[in-house]
């Protein structure tokens, strides 16, 4: 399932960047990207980030849509790891345990996150692609932090420390807001001792009066006001989208 999902997410992703927004990005560069992106995560040199990070602030950083699609893929690839973790010692390349690898290359990619916050805030005529960067990467980052936080506090105490200090750092640079780091040391104390967790939290919301929330059943459903995204261009959304409305109770209009 796992492979399944990140095949989808890495074509979307891939999608994305040939679409003009505002140019397209030539397909050898999407490959050269993944290899630079493996190298990465699997060691965290300053060379091998730097390539990432400056490949991302030509191709990604400007389009808050290439940036949502690079996330989903960030989170599909992270969920991947677990079959690392159940893999033969012997298939991993560098001979490492497949768990110890799959805990590197989750902390790596929050260590890319955080070279891409400090270059779009610090080192950029203007806080637009940083803007951009981190309100994009909002609605993924509990998911990304939970899959790196998902290891026993007790067994791992060194990589929890790291976590902690990068969470420390978001806070001091105010890339996220202190309500928010927060709740995300929060999903990084409960992703150690339960697991990871694919749910997305709010700044402006609390998990307050969840036990009086209605079940399913209950609740009753409401048509949306669209149907598909609204920031997708008119030619990629579904050929239905062209058939006109239904009007409840209205009378059928025959065209013969």
């Amino acid at each position: 399932m796992a492979s399944h999902q990140l095949a989808i997410a890495k074509a979307s992703f891939s999608a994305g960047l040939l679409r003009p927004d505002p140019s397209s990005v030539p397909r050898d560069e999407i490959t050269a990207f993944h290899s630079a992106l493996d190298r990465a995560l699997s060691h965290c040199s300053s060379a091998n980030i730097q390539a990432c990070k400056s490949w991302l602030l030509h191709y990604v950083t400007s389009s808050s849509n290439r940036v949502g699609v690079w996330a989903k893929y960030l989170a599909a690839l992270s969920s991947s790891f677990m079959a690392e973790e159940g893999a033969a010692p012997s298939s991993t390349k560098s001979g490492a345990r497949p768990a110890a690898l799959a805990k590197r290359k989750r902390l790596h990619i929050l260590y890319l996150l955080n070279d891409v916050f400090h270059h779009t805030k610090y080192h950029m005529d203007s806080t637009a692609a940083f803007s951009t960067v981190s309100g994009s990467l909002q609605p993924y980052m509990v998911e990304l932090l939970s899959y790196a936080a998902s290891y026993d506090l007790q067994k791992h105490p060194k990589h929890h420390r790291r976590l902690d200090d990068l969470l420390d750092i978001w806070e001091e640079h105010e890339y996220y807001g202190s309500d928010y780091v927060n709740k995300l040391r929060e999903v990084a104390k409960n992703s150690a001792s339960s697991g990871p967790v694919k749910k997305s939290i709010d700044v402006e919301t609390s998990n307050t009066g969840l036990a009086s929330k209605p079940s399913g059943k209950e609740v009753p459903f409401v048509m949306p006001a669209t149907h598909g995204d609204p920031s997708t261009p008119f030619y990629d959304l579904p050929a239905g989208n062209i058939i006109p409305h239904i009007i409840p109770n209205s009378t059928l209009m025959r065209s013969w």
